[in-house]
């Protein structure tokens, strides 16, 4: 569908000059009377139906991946988002998952969208680099970005 613009205003003063629809029908836009599009045949007004919204990245479609940081998580399998310890390296990761006897648990990469900022524990288990809280992981890099926040590298693809 065309729309045709009717506003007394200079097409550059006005937002709704020249919108383009793609039907080829032609409608008629009088915004500033009542804001609505006019039926081509009868000019009455036309009822949207419904308003159809998409995310590129969400769906696949787009690319604009950000460098990730990384680190490592002794996994042990909770419910989606959890929050868990995050280290810097798998070998740490390797050493608390011994201390606190989770050795039938794996050890899996996660991705952060923001750089986690690093410490050194000083709980039960010290000198080891993790992340300075616990952190939010999630199933996929379907989340909104923030501080904290991972998701499993291997459940991304």
């Amino acid at each position: 569908m065309r729309a045709v613009h009717l506003c007394a205003a200079a097409p550059a003063d006005c937002s709704f000059a020249n919108a383009s629809y793609t039907s080829g029908v032609t409608a008629v836009l009088d915004h500033h009377a009542d804001d609505t599009m006019k039926c081509p045949r009868c000019a009455r007004p036309m009822q949207a139906l419904f308003i159809s919204m998409v995310c590129d990245f969400c769906d696949g479609l787009a690319t604009d991946e950000p460098e990730y940081d990384r680190g490592w998580v002794v996994w042990r399998g909770r419910p989606m988002p959890a929050d868990e310890y995050v280290f810097s390296s798998p070998e740490d990761a390797d050493k608390w998952r011994a201390i606190q006897g989770l050795e039938s648990c794996p050890i899996k990469e996660v991705l952060a969208p923001v750089k986690f900022r690093w410490r050194l524990s000083n709980g039960s288990v010290k000198g080891l680099q993790m992340a300075d809280r616990p952190v939010t992981i999630y199933p996929d890099k379907r989340f909104p970005a923030a501080p904290n926040r991972a998701f499993l590298a291997d459940e991304a693809a």
